[in-house]
């Protein structure tokens, strides 16, 4: 009887660090978001902060972001149709830009989140749809999508992401472009083209 006692004690001891560790293969994250997350929950993603790409209008974008960002021009090469904006006073928040055409909002990127981890975004946004494939150039860095498409996670550089990367961007988008692959989790890229070669020899 007491042996009995002890292991369901042990049970309950032990269960907390069990959900963890499944939260973390599931790629979940573990414990309270990070401020800079803070604005994802101003409303549903691809909104964000109340911005919603393909409808928000440029005027009204700014006029969100002024009280907590600084905002500027952004000019990339050829690239002057976008507007960049950075936390003021060093607020834990993320930086980002968003392109627009004839006066409304068409995509938002969020970037450098401080402390956000790739498992933080996904227990914010939700069931992980597949593995986005740039279906032009397969070398690009592949990432996570949701939504159909109009929510991705994508490594700053061609790396795997895992429940714990800090390097990557968020993009928003209205509609979908590209493609996917079934999720299986996070595994490697060579576990995603020993599965579906065909998506890996395409465009090499």
């Amino acid at each position: 009887m007491v042996s009995l006692i002890f292991r369901f004690l042990l049970f309950l001891v032990l269960l907390p660090a069990v959900c963890t560790g499944l939260a973390v293969l599931g790629g979940q994250a573990f414990g309270q978001a990070p401020p800079a997350l803070r604005d994802i929950d101003a409303c549903t993603l691809p909104c964000w902060n109340g911005i919603m790409p393909g409808d928000t209008e440029v005027s009204e974008a700014v006029r969100l972001l002024a009280q907590h960002y600084h905002i500027q021009e952004y000019a990339y090469g050829t690239i002057t149709d976008e507007i960049s904006f950075a936390p003021k006073n060093g607020e834990a928040r993320c930086s980002g830009r968003f392109r627009y055409s004839q006066s409304r909002v068409t995509r938002l990127v969020l970037q450098d989140c401080g402390e956000v981890q790739v498992g933080d975004v996904v227990n914010a946004v939700g069931k992980i749809d597949g593995l986005w494939v740039d279906p032009i150039n397969i070398s690009l860095p592949w990432g996570l999508t949701f939504r159909s498409s109009s929510v991705r996670i994508i490594p700053v550089n061609s790396v795997d992401l895992t429940p714990r990367s800090r390097n990557f961007y968020i993009a928003l988008n209205p509609r979908s472009h590209g493609g996917w692959l079934p999720w299986d989790g996070f595994m490697s890229r060579k576990h995603y083209c020993g599965r579906y070669i065909a998506a890996c020899v395409r465009h090499m």
